[in-house]
């Protein structure tokens, strides 16, 4: 074979080069760090990595998702215990002005503070988060969920709940509408409603009642009509009488499975009206208890006020049974949003550590490669020297 002194060059300098570009790839690598410079270096790793780069994006999101999820709801938890504590201070009130020593200017009093009261839970209702959304508005988060009207508290809101996603498979709801939380309340004691007629003349008082026999009870209205004072009818919803009864003080009634206790002495006509639990807003309740601290004070009056009293009474236990149970349902949402912050936390790990592997720098390998390629480049550069010195005319 003839080897001419063209191919020598050609041979020797396309060596150096190619040994000059693998040592130019690991002194990138050493200098960047990462195994990869292109996805050209290794296409499937390269593939595989913006999977794990997607994935950890989003874990990432989902993240950011649960901070702003927590402090919307632990804003909203402090709220609600805002309007608890706002409610056990109009029963302590209700409990304070349920006595007869007490005299109207006292009951003026505490109904000054009970009208105040309402305006509180006004305010905590209209409460905004920190990206000044009304927590309470439903879907209509820019829109002030309740207003002071003629006629009582309106609420302007929607009853949308917000959800928001803190996984591949799991959403929070980051709030609850004002109208489940205010609006939507059932009153008396849940199952069963019972108020004296406002236009008793009797001293009749309305005690403790429940359902006492869930057969019997069929969930509709009711009047308990009394044709003198030891005597009563049961009436039902078209006028028809399907019941008599005597009655003495304090003796307990048997209505439809619906025991009630009553005191007093009621007078012929005097009223009392049993029906199932309807839906009440808390502001209509406090207003109720404003109302009643504002009527007569009679005998007969008394006796009114101390009904009305007492169901007001019920009503607030409604109320604070109902706000319980939403902060239950926001301490079991936070639950869940700090389990799967711990899970995405380990998956975010678990990916960071994928995508070193494929992507990072070996550097004690890097290193040895660097000092063998120097070697291969410096002898390959010696060999070129000396060979491309030989010629025949050094034998001449």
């Amino acid at each position: 074979m003839r080897i001419s002194t063209s191919m020598i060059y050609r041979q020797g300098t396309s060596a150096m080069a190619e040994a000059q570009s693998v040592l130019a790839r690991t002194q990138m690598q050493l200098s960047s760090g990462r195994q990869l410079l292109s996805s050209a270096d290794d296409p499937v790793a390269a593939a595989r990595l913006l999977q794990l780069d997607t994935a950890y994006a989003q874990t990432q999101q989902y993240q950011r998702n649960s901070v702003m999820a927590r402090n919307r709801l632990g804003t909203q938890e402090q709220v609600l215990s805002d309007v608890e504590n706002v409610l056990f201070r109009v029963r302590d009130l209700a409990i304070q002005a349920n006595n007869d020593t007490l005299d109207s200017m006292s009951r003026a009093f505490i109904a000054a503070e009970v009208r105040e009261a309402k305006e509180q839970l006004v305010q905590l209702g209209n409460t905004r988060d920190s990206e000044r959304n009304f927590l309470f508005a439903g879907f209509k988060s820019q829109t002030e969920p309740f207003s002071m009207t003629s006629t009582g508290v309106r609420y302007n809101g929607d009853q949308g709940q917000r959800q928001i996603q803190i996984s591949d498979t799991r959403t929070v709801v980051d709030g609850d509408s004002g109208s489940d939380v205010f609006m939507s309340i059932l009153n008396g004691t849940g199952d069963i409603s019972v108020s004296a007629n406002s236009s008793n003349t009797g001293t009749g008082q309305l005690g403790a009642r429940s359902v006492n026999d869930a057969a019997l009870w069929d969930g509709e209205d009711y009047t308990i009509r009394f044709t003198g004072p030891d005597a009563y009818d049961v009436v039902n919803g078209a006028g028809a009488v399907v019941l008599t009864g005597s009655y003495s003080d304090g003796e307990t009634l048997d209505v439809q499975g619906v025991s009630i206790v009553l005191g007093g002495v009621p007078n012929a006509g005097d009223e009392f009206n049993l029906g199932p639990s309807r839906q009440q807003d808390m502001f209509t309740t406090v207003q109720n208890f404003i109302d009643a601290l504002d009527a007569s004070t009679s005998p007969a009056g008394n006796a009114t006020l101390h009904n009305q009293i007492g169901n007001a009474l019920d009503d607030l236990d409604r109320g604070i049974d109902n706000l319980l149970d939403f902060r239950t349902r926001v301490g079991t949402r936070l639950q869940t949003i700090d389990a799967q912050e711990i899970s995405n936390a380990d998956f975010s790990i678990t990916l960071a550590g994928a995508s070193s592997q494929l992507r990072d720098l070996d550097y004690a390998d890097a290193v040895t490669r660097l000092s063998q390629q120097l070697i291969g480049l410096e002898v390959a550069q010696q060999s070129f020297a000396r060979i491309q010195g030989l010629t025949l005319f050094n034998l001449i």
